[in-house]
């Protein structure tokens, strides 16, 4: 199954009800991967542009944009960033399709 890196950065409103009530956030970002036929690998709170980073198994494209989608229509999220991540057999392949187009590329202006 696919991997991807899901980084989210919380509303104001967000971190002020967290405050009052604090959060098991990787079991809410667990309950959500699994309802979307994934799993979550790890997921921590962070500083920095992003509050909460995770890496999840999902299925496909479509599950991850549908993560996307059903996490900043709650208005608690502001924004959210989601990288598909190789493993070392796509990496390979990638390196080898790479080759094969280089060789066809013709350059700008060249």
């Amino acid at each position: 199954m696919p991997k991807y890196l899901i980084l989210a950065g919380y509303t104001d409103e967000a971190w002020r009800g967290m405050i009052d009530s604090p959060p098991d956030r990787r079991g809410a970002a667990a309950k959500l991967a699994d309802a979307l036929g994934g799993s979550v690998e790890c997921a921590y709170l962070a500083f920095g542009e992003f509050d909460l980073v995770t890496i999840m198994d999902l299925p496909d494209e479509a599950a991850a944009a549908a993560l996307s989608i059903a996490v900043t229509s709650t208005g608690r999220v502001r924004s959210v960033r989601t990288h598909r991540l190789l493993d070392s057999s796509e990496t390979e392949q990638m390196f080898a399709q790479a080759k094969v187009a280089v060789g066809g590329y013709e350059v700008p202006g060249g």
